[in-house]
């Protein structure tokens, strides 16, 4: 219209129209480029929520993926939990049943043992018993054996000075002693036996009764040699009794002397602070002068050893 109008001359109308055209172009190029802008817009909207949703998509497969990864190891750890957890079970089954046969067989080695125990105690009590009257019979013996045998008060009566070391290892004693007065003179003698205990005791017993049997049978007046008295003491002896006697001494002491003889055994004089041996088996009696303070000492063979012993 506008051009209608310029060719017509009519230039007033001819820009109205003109600027009516120009508002209506401009208002259609608005609404172009808000389609355009809104297409645009729209586009890129979708595109985002595409990329969102891709994305959204990417995170939601990777966390199943996580998650399948934790299941699985979730799911391994228990496997692996529950094998060690029987293995566990396994050893620890095993351990009992082996702590149940190893008690098994400890209870019935202690019944074994109680019941051998109780055998040990029944026997110890036997042996208790048997031992205690052994200890009764053997303290009877053994006043039997010292009422055969001169007590030390005898010993002190016929020397007074005398100093007697009589100690036993059993309650019974193969070592002796044994003192008389003949007349004017003074008899001592003291003997031992290879034995302990009950056969020394019993050797002992059979030596001194023979002994006293043979000085029984002296006159007070007559000559008393020791030598003799052991030779008929030892012939008046069992074989048995005289192959366990281990020694024998007898000295006669009478005025201001002795006379020795010994089977085995040995005696001391001790005379002027020097000591004399007085040696047995040696033919006839061994004479000897003594004085006051002189010592004679017999000891057995047993005495001397527990002196050695104690000396080293």
């Amino acid at each position: 219209m506008s051009k209608i109008y310029d060719n017509l001359g009519d230039y007033r109308n001819a820009l109205k129209y003109y600027e009516l055209y120009r508002e209506d172009a401009e208002q259609r190029s608005g609404i172009r480029v808000a389609v355009e802008a809104a297409v645009f817009e729209t586009r890129y909207k979708v595109e985002k929520e595409r990329e969102l949703a891709e994305e959204e998509k990417i995170n939601a497969q990777n966390e199943l993926e996580d998650s399948q990864r934790y299941f699985h190891r979730k799911v391994m750890v228990y496997v692996v939990g529950f094998v060690v957890l029987l293995v566990f079970v396994f050893f620890i089954l095993r351990m009992l049943r082996n702590i149940r046969k190893v008690n098994a067989i400890l209870l019935s080695h202690n019944e074994e043992i109680k019941a051998q125990n109780e055998e040990i105690d029944t026997e110890k009590a036997k042996i208790a018993d048997i031992n205690s009257k052994i200890r009764q019979s053997m303290r009877y013996a053994r006043r039997i054996q010292m009422a055969t045998v001169s007590s030390e008060a005898e010993i002190e009566e016929v020397f007074p000075n005398a100093l007697v070391y009589y100690k036993p290892c059993e309650i019974v004693s193969g070592d002796w002693y044994w003192t008389a007065r003949l007349g004017s003179k003074r008899l001592l003698a003291l003997g031992g036996s290879a034995k302990n205990g009950v056969p020394g005791a019993l050797v002992s017993m059979l030596t001194v009764n023979a002994l006293k049997d043979t000085v029984g049978q002296l006159s007070a007046m007559s000559a008393v040699s020791p030598t003799a008295i052991l030779r008929t003491v030892q012939s008046k002896l069992p074989m048995v009794a005289r192959n366990n006697a281990a020694g024998l001494s007898l000295c006669v002491f009478g005025r201001g002397s002795v006379r020795f003889a010994g089977v085995n055994q040995n005696a001391i004089l001790v005379k002027n602070g020097n000591a004399v041996v007085m040696h047995g088996d040696q033919p006839g009696d061994q004479f000897n002068t003594v004085t006051e303070g002189d010592v004679v000492m017999l000891y057995s063979a047993s005495a001397k050893r527990e002196l050695l012993s104690r000396t080293t």
